[in-house]
């Protein structure tokens, strides 16, 4: 089976790592926290080894957030995928046939859906720091809401695909 022709794609990423070179001097504080311990001659060994165990999840942890957060959205010939990395493997498909509505509205993160992969109490929502997105309003399941920061780019790609008016 072909793979449908993709006619928009966003890519968002968490806003998390805007200052990153603060997240540098921790790892630096960390290093030379360990390279003091390690030279002083009465080094404590359970502290040794919780700054050991801390510096690798903080490590693991920047890695994951710096790379792994991200909402991937594709408007295709077939429908609307939606992924939302790391939780998502593959895409989630709104097909044509589903979709009764298509809005682009303002929202409130935190009453309506929080951040990331959520069920709220207005529908499932797709979503990464903003407050404006694609709101599907679908046949048989829950309204769905995904985050953008290119609303204008989607409407105008739905428009010529005769999808909303």
């Amino acid at each position: 089976m072909e793979t449908p022709v993709i006619l928009f794609e966003e890519v968002q990423r968490s806003g998390r790592m805007k200052h990153k070179w603060f997240y540098g001097i921790i790892a630096i504080i960390f290093g030379l926290v360990l390279v003091f311990d390690y030279i002083s001659s009465g080094s404590n060994q359970v502290f040794t080894a919780f700054l050991w165990c801390g510096l690798v999840v903080f490590v693991f942890l920047q890695v994951f957030f710096l790379y792994g957060f991200e909402l991937i959205t594709q408007v295709r010939e077939d429908g609307i995928y939606v992924r939302f990395n790391p939780y998502q493997s593959s895409f989630n498909r709104f097909a044509w046939e589903e979709i009764e509505e298509i809005h682009i509205r303002k929202f409130n993160p935190f009453r309506e859906y929080g951040y990331g992969v959520r069920m709220g109490p207005k529908g499932r929502g797709y979503t990464v720091p903003g407050d404006t997105g694609v709101y599907l309003v679908l046949r048989n399941q829950p309204p769905v809401m995904i985050s953008t920061k290119c609303p204008e780019q989607i409407i105008e790609i739905l428009k010529k695909m005769g999808r909303i008016k």
